[in-house]
């Protein structure tokens, strides 16, 4: 009981700070940082609320701007929101993470000296910190309903992470001592062979929250947040990514849409209950598939502002060059029948060498060779997967104003500008660029679409591409 009254004191207080930090955390000028600046508001027909997108983006060696930290200040709002609203018993928290490290953890409370970094913590909190891995944990104490997928740990050997929560399961939760952690909490462990990562990978970074309590008091429903880094393993000293990790990471949080939400609820759902095998993944998305869209109850998703994928793909095509599941076959396409000014910005960890690749820069050719309008850009920013005497790289040299081999970029985002209609697209998510990515694992992809003077997220998306300056000064492993 002690125990009990000591951490409801804690949360108590940081929910204090972290109100009343509020003020400072909007007024706080760090240049570095682009969370929560830009926070697009945008109606989509036939909603009750306004949609809000929040944006996140880092490069290398910047500490604020990891989208890791979101994973750890959203479940701590929507424990917020709980603390607030505990009749509701419908608050739930899914999460599927490829890797994850159990000692990562995040400054969340806002006005706080170091808050928006990431770092490594020997506990699971102290007063202005807290493991995102306990995050999860003291949700469950809260009576949230937590579902936890991942793949591996950040050392791909060790199952640190899983004992790590079997060690709370049988703790008691703070609003009744009959309740265990383990009445609100599962984890569960992908057991997709990893021998070949190309392919068996569970590789989705996606966060799923039905409501949250933001600092500034409003509540928010049917968050969908995707980025494309992991729970790495973080240097305690230097509030960095370990080794290689340190590239450019970019994310954002859908919140008040409920389709996408559902969506991606219901692919997530799948993959947590096929995670013992990757061929019954597969099979049961493509079935989900074969009814079409999700109107129509499928997986995908489109409206005049959005759209959602979920990989593996229907494989209409031998190379996945597929224009109505695939949006880069789609818009690159469009590109190529595009009159007047054309851009695109690839900012892409691995964006492969298959046939899908092939043909897909064949079209970017295309599009630029037969298209001279003055302005024009095409440009690639890449970790690996081309090299200087491939001949995709050739091909893309022949339209290129830029292409950046051996990049830090962790990113897997392209933005194309569209004179013609004035419009400006932008696809991200967790998924890269190569045919394994598309074919058979799991994966989500969201395209926004803006046009006329309203186009801060491809803006966004693009200056993360334009920061991605440096090259790997070592070695990285592939399909990360």
């Amino acid at each position: 009981m002690i125990k009990m009254i000591k951490r409801i004191a804690f949360l108590a207080v940081a929910l204090v700070l972290s109100l009343a930090g509020y003020l400072a955390y909007y007024t706080y000028e760090n240049k570095n940082t682009t969370i929560a600046e830009l926070d697009t508001t945008v109606a989509v027909e036939g909603q009750d609320q306004d949609v809000r997108v929040e944006l996140y983006s880092r490069v290398w060696h910047e500490k604020e701007n990891n989208p890791v930290f979101v994973v750890g200040e959203l479940v701590n709002k929507c424990i917020n929101y709980k603390i607030a609203n505990p009749e509701d018993d419908d608050v739930t928290i899914d999460f599927a993470i490829y890797r994850m490290e159990a000692e990562t953890a995040c400054y969340y409370i806002p006005g706080t000296r170091n808050y928006g970094k990431v770092t490594k913590l020997a506990v699971d909190y102290t007063e202005d910190c807290e493991r995102i891995s306990y995050s999860f944990i003291k949700a469950a104490k809260h009576g949230i309903e937590v579902k936890l997928l991942y793949h591996r740990d950040a050392v791909i050997s060790s199952r640190k992470l899983y004992d790590h929560f079997q060690k709370y399961m049988d703790e008691a939760c703070f609003f009744d001592e009959t309740k265990k952690v383990s009445d609100f909490l599962e984890v569960r462990k992908a057991e997709w062979p990893l021998e070949n990562m190309g392919s068996n990978q569970m590789h989705n970074k996606q966060l799923l929250i039905s409501d949250y309590l933001d600092w500034d008091g409003k509540v928010y429903e049917d968050a969908v947040f995707t980025a494309t880094s992991n729970v790495d393993a973080y240097n305690e000293n230097t509030n960095l990514p370990i080794s290689s990790k340190d590239w450019t990471h970019t994310g954002f949080t859908i919140s008040n849409h409920e389709k996408i939400y559902l969506a991606n609820v219901k692919y997530f759902d799948i993959t947590f209950e096929n995670y013992k095998n990757r061929f019954e993944f597969v099979d049961v998305v493509m079935a989900e598939h074969a009814k079409g869209d999700f109107d129509q109850g499928g997986l995908n998703y489109k409206d005049d502002k959005f759209e959602c994928y979920f990989t593996p793909m229907p494989q209409t095509y031998t190379d996945l060059y597929d224009l109505e599941n695939n949006p880069y076959a789609y818009y690159f396409e469009r590109l190529k029948n595009a009159e007047g000014q054309i851009k695109c910005h690839m900012n892409m960890y691995h964006p492969g060498t298959s046939s899908m690749m092939k043909r897909l820069a064949e079209t970017l050719v295309e599009a630029f060779s037969n298209n001279t309008t003055p302005g024009n850009e095409f440009g690639l920013k890449q970790a690996l997967g081309l090299t200087a005497d491939h001949e995709i790289y050739k091909m893309l040299l022949t339209i290129a104003d830029e292409i950046g081999l051996e990049k830090m970029t962790h990113a897997k985002d392209t933005m194309m500008y569209f004179e013609e209609t004035d419009e400006y697209i932008t696809i991200t998510g967790s998924t890269n660029l190569h045919m394994g990515e598309f074919a058979a694992k799991s994966n989500t992809i969201i395209v926004f679409k803006e046009s006329g003077d309203n186009h801060e997220i491809y803006d966004h998306y693009l200056k993360a591409y334009h920061e991605t300056t440096r090259n790997k000064g070592y070695g990285i492993g592939s399909n990360i």
